[in-house]
């Protein structure tokens, strides 16, 4: 478990106090971080996979595999 210092606007705290408490709003903050972070690697992942796709049926992209590519990689 890592302690993290935060700052959030004095209304957004007193929002989180009223309807989560005072003693759950790291578990509360941790659960809506982790199923944001998720829903990204998911949405990443959904990407990859479609462009892999769009690759395999496109020939002419297998032109930018012969470019100089420098610093790129």
């Amino acid at each position: 478990m890592k302690r993290l210092n935060i700052t959030l606007p004095e209304n957004v705290y007193n929002l989180l106090l009223s309807y989560i408490g005072k003693g759950n709003i790291s578990k509360y903050i941790s659960e809506l971080v982790l199923n944001e972070l998720s829903e990204k690697e998911k949405d990443l992942a959904e990407c990859y996979i479609m462009a892999e796709k769009e690759y395999k049926y496109s020939p002419e992209l297998s032109d930018w595999d012969n470019i100089d590519k420098g610093d790129w990689e």
